[in-house]
């Protein structure tokens, strides 16, 4: 199995770091309003990584977070006047149901608010060694500290904008912040209550996931080692800066780990070629959506995942027009001998464009019996 890995910008075999169990981390959504078909993609992606790696016999434990700490969330409790909890759970629920029916495989949801101990605890240990520091209540990233870049060289560079003027450095990032109404914690670095900047909130989630996993594991030479590092880390590509570049310089930093082996990133998608807007009026969310969850998913697999997607009528159309020819075929028992060429395919960083194809010849050639077996991992 290989997988394109963004830290190295090649195509790499995959191999885990603890021989027998793979541990992915997605970042999921900020639940602040309903979920959009754009919502969508990652979770679909990361669904078919699952499948693929359970193929290969690992056990898969398949992690994502819910932001549900944030300034929109905020806003939108004192616009609705009711508190940050109760709009942050409506939200994380309704997610949850529009997600869960395209999944074949366990998402592990875990909400940031439950998080605050880890978060505290990996500020500190960043205070503590010298890569963090206090100002005006709030504590920053010293990013002067550290030259550990995966995505970018030089973070300050692509920085727009006026520096604020409690930062020493223009790229240093906040991973602590001043409260707001209902919205704090206490903290030891700190006199008055507070609340986590966005990176902090992933890195010390996959720390404590690390912890609850196992936290140490066996090493192919038959060593038992610490876990810092999560095999997989997957997101959507508008991620990759700044928020994937300072989770993992932070996290090297406090543990001298990286933080995951494998970075997965996942192309936007956009509709009718414009990114959603509710000013545009083309907002297209999961609960509206009139089309089966296998429809949906035929559509966003015939575009690489790597690459943008357009979400259009004319995909729909197709998907449908294949899906319709796809459930046509003759009922047959399955060719369990060989989909070999099928699982090459998903296995070589997930082309379920060839994937496709590959189904498609053998309908073609009425091979119906891989076909079938091979549409039903798929889809």
């Amino acid at each position: 199995m290989k997988l394109f890995n963004s830290k190295t910008l090649t195509v790499e075999p995959f191999e885990s770091i603890d021989y027998k169990t793979v541990r992915m981390y997605t970042c999921g959504p900020t639940v602040y309003d309903y979920a959009h078909i754009g919502n969508l993609r990652v979770p679909i992606v990361i669904d078919l990584l699952h499948t693929i790696l359970k193929h290969k016999v690992y056990l898969v434990r398949n992690f994502s977070n819910i932001t549900d700490i944030d300034d929109k969330i905020i806003a939108k409790a004192s616009e609705e006047d009711r508190s940050w909890q109760s709009v942050a759970g409506y939200y994380e629920k309704s997610y949850e149901a529009s997600v869960t029916p395209f999944m074949k495989n366990r998402i592990e949801y875990k909400a940031i608010s439950y998080e605050m101990k880890s978060i505290r605890e990996m500020i500190e240990d960043l205070i503590e060694k010298g890569f963090a520091y206090v100002v005006d209540d709030q504590v920053l990233f010293d990013t002067s500290t550290n030259d550990h870049h995966i995505f970018v060289s030089d973070p300050a560079k692509l920085r727009k904008g006026e520096v604020a003027s409690y930062k020493r450095n223009p790229a240093d990032f906040i991973l602590w912040k001043p409260a707001e109404p209902g919205a704090g914690w206490k903290s030891t670095f700190s006199d008055t209550l507070g609340r986590p900047g966005w990176h902090i909130e992933c890195s010390a989630m996959i720390k404590r996931i690390l912890e609850q996993t196992g936290g140490s594991y066996i090493s192919r030479s038959g060593r038992q080692e610490k876990l810092n590092t999560i095999d997989i880390h997957c997101g959507g590509v508008d991620l990759k800066f700044p928020h994937h570049e300072n989770e993992e310089t932070q996290s090297f930093c406090a543990h001298g780990s990286p933080l995951a082996n494998y970075w997965v990133h996942i192309g936007q998608l956009s509709v009718d070629g414009q990114k959603m807007s509710k000013s545009l009026g083309n907002v297209i969310l999961i609960k509206d959506i009139d089309y089966r969850p296998r429809l949906v998913k035929l559509a966003m697999y015939m575009t690489h995942y790597r690459q943008p997607l357009n979400w259009t009528e004319e995909r729909v159309a197709l998907a449908t027009k294949k899906l319709v020819k796809w459930e046509k075929i003759p009922q047959t028992y399955y060719d369990w001998t060989d989909i070999r060429e099928f699982w090459n395919a998903l296995e070589y960083d997930m082309n379920t464009p060839k994937a496709i194809a590959v189904i498609d010849k053998w309908i073609k050639g009425k091979e119906y019996g891989r076909a079938k077996k091979a549409i039903e991992i798929l889809l």
